[in-house]
């Protein structure tokens, strides 16, 4: 069994703050994986920039702009493997699920929003990535901002 362990970091602002999670999460290789970066609440996508990168390579994984999303500018590596979820990002939850899991996949990652006068960022920080050996669920559930 592998384990991802996210590293919750939030930055205030006078305007929204980022929420991400702490705590293990279970990463399964070839699977899925939840990234999480949410708002308090809703921000208008109009006037909003989403970009989410490896923190130590600064690869692109994705990237949403001017009220949409801008699947050209991501890196070879994240191409059709990341997808923001589009109603619930009209609730400012900003997650991506990062798709075919790979021990490569490895690393910090940063979720950053953008309005015009404020910035935050989110950090996450995928620990581990491996095999299961059972078909049992994973053993933490939550539910993230704006999604209940």
């Amino acid at each position: 069994m592998a384990s991802a362990s996210i590293t919750q970091h939030c930055l205030w602002f006078s305007g929204f703050q980022l929420q991400g999670l702490s705590g293990p999460l279970v990463a399964q290789l070839g699977g899925s994986v939840l990234l999480p970066c949410a708002a308090e609440s809703p921000l208008p996508l109009e006037e909003l920039e989403v970009e989410w990168r490896r923190a130590d390579s600064g690869a692109l994984l994705h990237l949403f702009q001017e009220g949409e999303e801008r699947p050209e500018s991501q890196d070879r590596a994240y191409r059709g493997r990341v997808a923001f979820f589009p109603v619930e990002m009209a609730k400012g939850n900003f997650s991506i699920l990062l798709k075919n899991v790979s021990e490569e996949d490895i690393g910090v990652y940063s979720c950053k929003v953008f309005t015009e006068h404020e910035a935050e960022e989110v950090k996450v920080d995928v620990l581990k990535v491996g095999k299961f050996f059972d078909s049992s669920p994973p053993p933490h559930c939550w539910v993230l901002p704006g999604s209940g």
